[in-house]
């Protein structure tokens, strides 16, 4: 296998890892957050201790694979050309970025 396809399926492979983006912005932020209701929200994560948890773990995880991807991206751009390598990181770092900021549910 050469270098190239390794390290294609070496970005594949980080990029699937982002499935679990979906569980994260979607299923738990309507499981456990109440807009306008913060007594409601705060039993909600005492109900579901796990589920909470699990988001923490979740957000953590995908913000570490954004973060691996990007690197990824880079390397296997990189023998295109110095201005392709860093364009193909560029997207992947905001979004990894993103994961930083404090997250408001309406």
């Amino acid at each position: 296998m050469t270098s190239l396809s390794r390290n294609a399926r070496i970005a594949g492979l980080l990029y699937l890892t982002l499935l679990t983006a979906p569980l994260r912005l979607i299923y738990i932020p309507s499981k456990l957050f109440v807009a306008g209701n913060a007594s409601a929200t705060a039993n909600n994560i005492a109900a579901h201790q796990t589920l909470f948890r699990l988001g923490i773990f979740s957000d953590l995880f995908t913000a570490t694979m954004a973060i691996f991807l990007t690197l990824a991206l880079y390397r296997l751009f990189q023998g295109s050309g110095p201005r392709l390598g860093s364009a193909g990181g560029n997207p992947r770092r905001a979004d990894g970025d993103a994961h930083l900021l404090p997250q408001h549910h309406q």
